[in-house]
């Protein structure tokens, strides 16, 4: 079993915050388009420069070193840059190729996933990897680090989106399944920990679920999971972006497939390229560079026309102007949805197809608003300061005053 897995079981879910690349390489080079990859992106200077750097780590032998920052393995930094040499039409050095295809998978769910990636972007067979990547599925349900191992949500996605890349259906609806119910009410996925752990939904384990559904949904519907898993995912950032390049660079893969909206997408990309060093890297690091590349990839392959917009607003209290946290806002038309208002009350609807809504704004103790909206594809409509009025605390009573007899009284 690779360093990864152990790492993964023995860590708290505070030093996860730190470390968390180490349990999640296979993120980006298992989560492009409706394939193996996403190709024939356009290379920018910034992704120029990151390419350049990226094949000088390539050695004559086919070896890369081990990710420095994130801690991953070397057939991890190998299998990303694969992916990321593929995102942008790049040549495969061969050796490079057959230093992965040709190391022992150990059993490992995530080796396995990676070689049939590989060997699909070589366009090697790769039945014999599938397999032994099926056999290690528990009967009816989805996969685990290993045939040792409980499933578990991350190793179940990794072999999710490896069948996909080869249109491999064995064990994809059961997987699924139990990929759904690995979900967390609040609509995140978590990473594999010890029973002495308390597990929480991460960006990392949620974005890697949303590449799995996402990849197969043509096939099998995802029921709401895909689009609850994309709120938790928005509903995480901070001023649009998140903690780490290895966070932004996996949410940007997994947003990209579900939306075209620059107001969600463009502030990852500015963190990415603004954390780029001036060697072409990002910090020194084959596997951080290779994922960094791969989103950038993704995103540029984005439909360049959007077909959605997006609203926003903050809702305050009419009298004091203080901001009202978990304020339902129901908007009603062809893109129906639901969201609460944040701490400072600040609350945002995306992916709306282009029409007309009503929006409704409810909470406890104070009266309904309603608004007319109007939202356009591309556009980016700030509803500004929406008040609430206190309901009022008196209601009127009619009725007519009798005696015991049934004559009204004056």
């Amino acid at each position: 079993m690779s360093n990864i897995f152990a790492i993964l079981r023995r860590l708290t879910c505070a030093a996860k915050k730190k470390i968390l690349s180490v349990g999640l390489q296979s993120l980006v080079f298992i989560a492009a388009g409706g394939g193996a990859f996403a190709v024939n992106a356009s290379p920018s200077s910034v992704t120029q420069n990151g390419l350049a750097w990226l094949s000088s780590q390539v050695q004559a032998s086919g070896g890369m070193a081990a990710g420095g920052a994130t801690g991953a393995t070397e057939w991890q930094v190998q299998a990303e840059t694969v992916g990321a040499l593929r995102t942008f039409n790049q040549t495969l050095p061969p050796t490079l190729l057959d230093s992965i295809q040709s190391r022992p998978d150990d059993g490992v769910t995530e080796l396995l996933s990676r070689q049939v990636l590989v060997r699909s972007a070589a366009g090697v067979d790769s039945v014999g990897q599938q397999s032994k990547l099926i056999s290690l599925q528990y009967a009816g349900s989805g996969w685990g680090a290993s045939a040792s191992h409980q499933p578990n949500a991350l190793d179940t996605a990794y072999a999710l989106l490896a069948l996909n890349a080869v249109a491999n259906t064995s064990g994809v609806e059961s997987g699924l399944a139990f990929l759904r119910g690995q979900q967390y009410p609040s609509g995140g996925f978590g990473l594999p920990s010890s029973s002495a752990e308390t597990e929480q939904p991460s960006v990392f384990g949620t974005s890697l679920a949303v590449l799995a559904m996402a990849s197969w949904r043509q096939q099998f519907d995802a029921g709401t999971s895909l689009a609850n898993a994309q709120r938790w995912l928005l509903a995480s950032r901070s001023a649009g972006v998140y903690g780490s390049t290895l966070e932004n660079a996996v949410a940007l893969m997994a947003l990209s497939r579900q939306t075209s909206d620059e107001a969600v997408l463009q502030p990852l990309v500015d963190a990415l390229v603004r954390s780029q060093q001036a060697n072409g890297s990002w910090d020194g690091d084959g596997y951080l560079t290779a994922l960094a590349l791969r989103a950038l990839g993704t995103y540029s392959l984005a439909p360049s026309t959007p077909t959605t917009g997006s609203l926003s607003g903050v809702v305050v209290d009419k009298d004091t102007g203080s901001p009202l946290s978990n304020v339902s806002i129901a908007l009603v038309g062809s893109s129906s949805q639901t969201v609460a208002s944040a701490a400072d009350g600040k609350f945002s609807i995306y992916n709306i197809a282009p029409g007309a809504y009503k929006l409704s704004l409810s909470q406890a103790g104070y009266a309904t608003v309603q608004v007319s909206v109007d939202v356009a594809a591309g556009q980016l409509l700030n509803l500004g300061v929406v008040r609430l009025s206190a309901a009022p605390n008196t209601a009127t009573l009619k009725g007519t005053v009798k005696n015991i007899y049934g004559t009204p009284l004056a």
